[in-house]
């Protein structure tokens, strides 16, 4: 017989897994020697009670110990500390590796424009505009950004799925934080691309083609 239905609760904490079913029985059928007992308070302090509390329970049984006084805050932040530990470490790496990246990834296209130089010359010298430079070179660099996010993109759906166990409330698919990600590469790359080609247009193509 049914008596009652309860709403969707987290079973023995927060961590992943612990959303089994669940049952209400009498204490006088489950002999356990500790009980946990969740009380609201309608106004004032909720820390404020606990010497009510413990005057509620002598009351009944002055035999019964009451300990552990602790309101539902503090329990949530005793659950989930190693959430928030884990999480402020992948922000950090996650930050750094962002940075690492985007500095090589300046690196070598800008490397890769300024071996262009002479190249940039000679179709300046042949009637190219300093337009059409920069954009051959965005277009290019854009191609090869394509490919490296799409590869990127795979294999970061693929980790963050996996380490979604290390995570709370959190989406492993956050389009904010791929949409950020995504914003930044592709503006690093653009930076990367467009400085060293606006620059190279502004050398004499005479000096550009005898560059080295």
């Amino acid at each position: 017989m049914i008596v009652g239905l309860a709403p969707n609760l987290k079973i023995e904490g927060f961590y992943p897994g612990q959303d089994s079913a669940g049952y209400y029985v009498p204490l006088a059928q489950h002999d356990v020697s500790y009980v946990g007992m969740a009380v609201e308070a309608r106004g004032g302090d909720a820390a404020g009670l606990a010497a009510d509390l413990r005057r509620a329970v002598e009351s009944v049984d002055p035999e019964i110990p009451v300990y552990e006084l602790r309101t539902l805050d503090e329990v949530i932040d005793r659950q989930t500390w190693a959430y928030r530990v884990f999480g402020v470490l992948f922000v950090v790496f996650g930050f750094a590796a962002l940075f690492l990246a985007s500095v090589g990834l300046y690196g070598v296209l800008a490397f890769a424009v300024y071996r262009r130089t002479q190249e940039f010359g000679v179709r300046m010298a042949l009637g190219a505009r300093a337009a059409d430079v920069v954009g051959l070179v965005l277009r290019q660099g854009a191609t090869q950004l394509a490919i490296g996010l799409a590869l990127g993109l795979g294999l970061s759906l693929g980790l963050s799925r996996a380490m979604s166990i290390f995570t709370f409330q959190v989406s492993p698919t956050d389009p904010a934080v791929f949409g950020f990600s995504l914003l930044f590469v592709v503006s690093v790359a653009a930076l990367a691309g467009f400085v060293p080609a606006l620059r190279a247009t502004r050398v004499d193509p005479t000096v550009a083609l005898r560059y080295e």
